[in-house]
C-alpha cells in the first residue's frame, strides 16, 4: 500500500535503530540492507560446551556425543534444542515468505530488509515485548512516512513446525493481509520501506502515554 503523509511509530529497540533516526531529521529506509532481526536469524549459530573437555560444539554435533554429556547439562541442552528448533523455523518461514512476496507482490516491503512500525493503538502491545527485561526506557519515535507499507499479522509466523505447503499458504495470506484468528485481538505488524520525517521522540512508553 503506497502512502504520503502517514504517521507510525518505531520503537527503537537497538542502539544502532536509535542512532540511525537521530542521524537525520529527515531519513530514508532504502530496502537494501537487512534489518537487524533478519541479522539476528541469519547469524543465530548455536553452540553448547558438554563439559567433556572439547569444548563448545555445534548443536547436531552435540547432540551425537549425548551419551557422554553430564547429567547436569541436559537441562541446558533441551533449552538449546528448543531455541534452536524455533529460530531455525522461523528463519525457513521467513525465506518462504520472501519467495512468496518477490513472485506474488514484490512492491511490498521485503520482511527482510523493511523497518518495522506499529500504529498508535498497538504501541502498547509491542512495547513489553520489545524492551529487554531490565530496561523501561526504550525511545519510541514518531515518524511521517512516504512510500510503501504492508500491515500484516505476525502470527502467520509463530506457528509449530508444519509442512512446506501450510508456510506457503501462510505466506499468501499473511501477504494479503488476513488475520491469523478473527477470534483473537490482532496486534498487527507495519513493514515500512520509504522516506520519513521524525515529528517526535518519546523517552518511554510511560512518556509516550503522558505526552499523548
Amino acid at each position: 500500500m503506497k502512502v504520503q503523509g502517514e504517521q507510525y511509530y518505531h520503537i527503537a529497540r537497538l542502539q544502532s535503530a536509535q542512532d540511525f533516526i537521530e542521524r537525520f531529521s529527515n531519513g530514508e529506509c532504502k530496502g537494501n540492507e537487512l534489518n537487524q532481526s533478519t541479522l539476528d536469524l541469519y547469524n543465530f549459530s548455536p553452540k553448547i560446551d558438554l563439559g567433556d573437555g572439547t569444548g563448545e560444539r555445534h548443536i547436531i554435533n552435540a547432540l551425537v556425543r549425548m551419551k557422554g554429556v553430564n547429567p547436569s547439562q541436559l537441562g541446558q541442552l533441551m533449552d538449546l534444542i528448543k531455541t534452536t528448533l524455533v529460530r531455525s523455523n522461523r528463519r525457513y518461514m521467513e525465506l518462504i515468505f520472501e519467495k512468496y512476496r518477490e513472485k506474488k507482490c514484490s512492491e511490498l516491503p521485503s520482511r527482510l530488509t523493511c523497518m518495522f512500525l506499529s500504529l498508535k493503538e498497538n504501541v502498547g502491545d509491542w512495547y513489553p515485548a520489545l524492551s529487554p527485561a531490565d530496561s523501561a526506557n526504550i525511545p519510541i519515535y514518531l515518524l511521517e512516512v512516504r512510500g510503501q507499507v504492508h500491515i500484516g499479522d505476525h502470527r502467520w509466523l509463530d506457528t509449530d513446525i508444519m509442512t512446506q505447503a501450510m508456510y506457503e499458504n501462510f505466506a499468501q495470506s499473511y501477504w494479503e493481509g488476513k488475520q491469523y484468528d478473527p477470534n483473537t485481538k490482532l496486534i498487527p505488524e507495519v513493514l515500512f520501506q520509504g522516506t520519513f520525517k521524525v515529528i517526535a521522540k518519546y523517552d518511554s512508553l510511560k512518556d509516550l502515554e503522558m505526552r499523548g
